[in-house]
């Protein structure tokens, strides 16, 4: 496996996840826990590094840019995607519109052992710079199917080929002002009720200055093993490696969001990104969850993660969406979806923190509230001071338009 490669399987990571220990100090309870979005070596190796990338995407759509935008479109910031209408159809009143908005699903989950929680000493520090408030004023937001989802093979069914890898990898260099010099396909083989097949993965392709690896889901990273400015630890070392994507990124208001959390031994891991923070309270927020960057890098090497804004995604409507206070009493009464077994922590009480979300690496890609819980019974488990906060996600899709797969009270049988 490439680093890109797994660059790319860490694509959908917005957390890292309390793995160390987790068998030795809880073997009396014969629980099954699963991470969404990514493997349990990927974890490990997050726990170490500290770097996390967010689960971003984009787009701003409507039913009607739908109907004119043909098979797919990239989730991100493209020639595709930039003229749809961002303008929300009205919602509310006595209007039945159950006949034209499906019910949605949970959808697929992809994962291994863990939970999602993370380590600080104070819940401010693992609070990123979303421009979500509390007083926002949306009654409603877009809904759509993940088309790059990975399915039960770990291969998507509607991935790129060949030709559309080497396109996608040709225009980002394109934007960088280079062009490819050599490129090879990476394979891996999985076994299927069939037998073993062998799939294509990725793209592998090398410029003048700089590396580009896109995954057949649509990751793309860009790496430079030269004249790094160092591991990025903060907005001003966020800001610069961004200057040197800026023609690829063209972000009008680049804002740096930067996470700060700990592993087990106290020290500091941080999860570095930029976002396009131009645009009206609609705009900003769909800016920040779906165009933005993961900035990665050592002392000896940088590079951005794009996310996925190459990943195919298929518009299914604009649904109109709770409050979070509404979300909240959901929280309290137990409704919600959390990989924070109840059986070790219990229903969640309280919580510290809230905000608007959505998770990108479902098959159906929804807005979510995300409160942070404090974890009591964690404190200090590792080191002085230590904090730990869960991750609880309550749709924020009204009821009316959700099965009950919807949610999910972090138990598996």
């Amino acid at each position: 496996m490439t680093a890109f490669e797994l660059l790319e399987a860490m694509g959908g990571i917005e957390e890292t996840y309390l793995l160390e220990n987790w068998e030795e100090k809880k073997s009396r309870r014969s629980k099954t826990l699963f991470l969404t979005r990514f493997s349990a070596a990927a974890a490990s190796l997050l726990l170490v590094t500290g770097i996390g990338i967010g689960i971003h995407l984009s787009g701003h759509y409507t039913n009607d840019a739908a109907e004119s935008a043909g098979e797919f479109e990239y989730f991100g910031m493209n020639e595709t995607a930039a003229a749809c209408d961002t303008a929300a159809p009205e919602v509310g009143g006595t209007t039945d519109t159950s006949a034209e908005l499906p019910v949605l699903s949970f959808g697929g989950l992809i994962g291994s052992h863990g939970m999602e929680a993370l380590m600080a000493y104070h819940v401010d520090e693992i609070i990123g710079s979303n421009p979500w408030t509390k007083d926002c004023t949306l009654t409603s937001l877009p809904v759509y199917r993940n088309l790059s989802f990975h399915g039960q093979s770990g291969i998507p069914e509607a991935g790129y080929n060949e030709e559309e890898l080497l396109e996608i990898a040709g225009e980002i260099a394109a934007k960088m002002g280079t062009e490819l010099l050599s490129h090879e396909f990476n394979r891996m083989t999985v076994g299927t009720k069939d037998g073993y097949s062998e799939y294509l993965t990725s793209v592998d392709a090398e410029t003048e200055f700089c590396s580009v690896n896109v995954s057949v889901s649509g990751m793309a990273s860009v790496r430079i093993d030269e004249n790094s400015p160092g591991k990025p630890t903060d907005e001003a070392s966020a800001l610069a490696v961004y200057e040197v994507f800026a023609d690829l990124l063209e972000f009008e208001e680049p804002t740096a969001d930067v996470v700060m959390h700990y592993n087990i031994y106290a020290e500091p891991g941080y999860e570095v990104s930029v976002w396009d923070a131009a645009g009206d309270e609609r705009e900003q927020i769909l800016g920040y969850a779906f165009d933005t960057v993961m900035i990665f890098g050592t002392d000896s090497w940088y590079g951005i993660n794009l996310g996925g804004m190459y990943g195919k995604k298929e518009l299914i409507g604009e649904y109109p969406i709770i409050t979070w206070k509404e979300a909240a009493e959901m929280l309290l009464e137990g409704r919600y979806i959390s990989t924070v077994p109840d059986d070790t922590f219990g229903q969640p009480d309280s919580y510290e923190h809230v905000e608007l979300v959505y998770r990108t690496s479902d098959e159906t890609v929804m807005p979510y509230y995300k409160f942070r819980v404090h974890l009591e019974e964690w404190d200090n488990n590792h080191f002085e001071g230590e904090k730990s906060f869960g991750a609880y996600y309550v749709p924020a899709v009204s009821s009316d338009y959700l099965d009950e797969s919807a949610f999910w009270d972090g138990s598996f049988n």
